[in-house]
């Protein structure tokens, strides 16, 4: 399912320029920050996102 931003939850796992990752928060003004978790590393990330994603695993 392809979905914007905005509409991410926590626990969403999606896919964004070739790699997993796993929503961690969205912050209150999202402006397209997201804070996430790159599901191959394990690693906390903050991506900008301005398109639309596609969801792996809605929440």
């Amino acid at each position: 399912m392809i979905t914007q931003i905005g509409f991410l939850r926590k626990g969403d796992v999606f896919m964004f320029e070739g790699n997993i990752y796993k929503v961690g928060h969205l912050l209150e003004s999202t402006n397209g920050h997201v804070s996430c978790i790159d599901v191959n590393t394990g690693k906390k990330k903050r991506l900008h996102i301005d398109v639309d994603v596609e969801i792996e695993q809605a929440n």
